[in-house]
């Protein structure tokens, strides 16, 4: 959000918190920017309300929840959320996967994402279908990947996922990985590499 208030553009940013502490937090950083809203709401209720709104931008850091710990309604409404897409909903499927889907589901014609995601994407079997979707849905999909833990306390390795959606691309759908150090390596050099590995 930081970031994106530094663009000296005309948008409008909807950011989904289910935190009303981090809500305020956000709100209060954003005061005087009236591109911005931050609604406090479980992503997974404001994508059942909300469903056929489309976006042209969607970023995030979703998060990653065992199907065992999601609530009753949380787990109905992500099984019901991969059945829409057509995949198979498992007790085995963390909520990142199905934030993901949401994400993509809710993207206009010609937009982009970039979530931060874990490298579990290319690990777990449970994953497998996702890969397919994004690969069904996205016609350019990079994915960046880190050598060293780019969280501070946290044990988890991460990937970003940026993809574009163009409905009327007509051609073989492209993926390309760029690999970086850490998180300066990627400040420092995400364009040259970009440009090296462009489709």
């Amino acid at each position: 959000l930081e970031a994106l208030r530094q663009y000296d553009g005309n948008f409008a940013c909807k950011g989904i918190e289910i935190s009303a502490t981090e809500a305020a937090l956000a709100a209060e950083r954003l005061a005087l920017d009236e591109r911005f809203n931050v609604v406090v709401s479980d992503f997974y209720d404001y994508y059942n309300d909300n469903r056929n709104e489309r976006y042209d931008f969607i970023v995030g850091n979703p998060p990653y929840i065992r199907y065992q710990y999601l609530t009753e309604e949380q787990r109905d409404i992500q099984s019901n959320l991969l059945i829409e897409n057509q995949m198979r909903s498992n007790k085995l499927i963390n909520a990142w996967v199905a934030f993901t889907v949401a994400a993509v589901s809710l993207m206009e014609d010609n937009s982009k994402v970039a979530f931060v995601i874990p490298a579990e994407l290319f690990q777990v079997k449970y994953a497998e279908q996702l890969r397919s979707y994004l690969m069904q849905n996205l016609n350019e999909i990079t994915i960046l990947t880190f050598d060293e833990l780019i969280f501070d306390g946290i044990d988890q390795e991460v990937v970003v996922l940026l993809g574009r959606k163009n409905t009327e691309f007509v051609g073989i759908h492209q993926m390309k990985i760029l690999e970086f150090m850490n998180v300066n390596d990627l400040v420092e050099h995400f364009d040259e590499r970009n440009v090296e590995q462009g489709f």
